[in-house]
């Protein structure tokens, strides 16, 4: 009997030792606890599958859709489009004027700026025209893109390309910074 309850004993006293080390090895330092739970990195709201119609003066101006969407208010308002969005424009009868595409966006919500990164493409369907680049910025309050990169701008009869880029939102105007590429003359002026 006396064994039995000493066996008992060490079997009782290991498991407690163990359940000690366990308990007591584990410290939470606050800098790391702050770093993995770091508010500034999470996003105040967050959306799967989204589809978002904006209007100006109740007239349906472009239609943004986007697998994920993710919008922060700490450091600054931002929203972020981790996995890329689309656009597509309107003209006041409704019609698709106009299309857009990036991998990756995020919009400075308090200045109306907007970065298109990755595969960035705009299309006017009126002229026929597309402009390709891979990084772009969109001002929506005074309705320009521009463009310090690489860009490709595809004509009915045409391409065009060259390093840098400013145009209208729509495209009605645009301008190659450092063009390159054909170009049509008209000999008879």
């Amino acid at each position: 009997m006396k064994k039995l309850i000493t066996l008992h004993h060490l079997l009782c006293i290991s498991l407690l030792s163990l359940i000690s080390v366990l308990l007591f090895s584990c410290k939470n330092d606050v800098k790391e606890v702050a770093k993995v739970t770091k508010v500034d990195s999470l996003p105040a709201q967050s959306a799967q599958k989204i589809r978002v119609d904006y209007s100006e003066n109740g007239k349906l101006v472009y239609t943004l859709v986007s697998p994920i969407i993710k919008k922060f208010i700490v450091p600054q308002e931002v929203t972020e489009f981790p996995k890329g969005f689309n656009l597509i424009f309107y003209d006041t009868l409704r019609n698709q004027k106009g299309t857009g595409r990036a991998n990756y966006g995020i919009s400075h919500d308090n200045t109306g700026i907007v970065e298109l990164i990755g595969n960035v493409v705009l299309v006017n369907n009126e002229k026929k025209m597309r402009i390709e680049t891979e990084k772009m910025i969109w001002n929506k309050n005074q309705k320009t893109v521009a463009g310090d990169r690489a860009v490709r701008v595809y004509l009915p009869d045409r391409m065009v390309y060259g390093t840098g880029f400013n145009a209208s939102e729509d495209l009605s105007k645009w301008s190659l910074v450092h063009p390159g590429g054909s170009f049509l003359i008209d000999e008879s002026r």
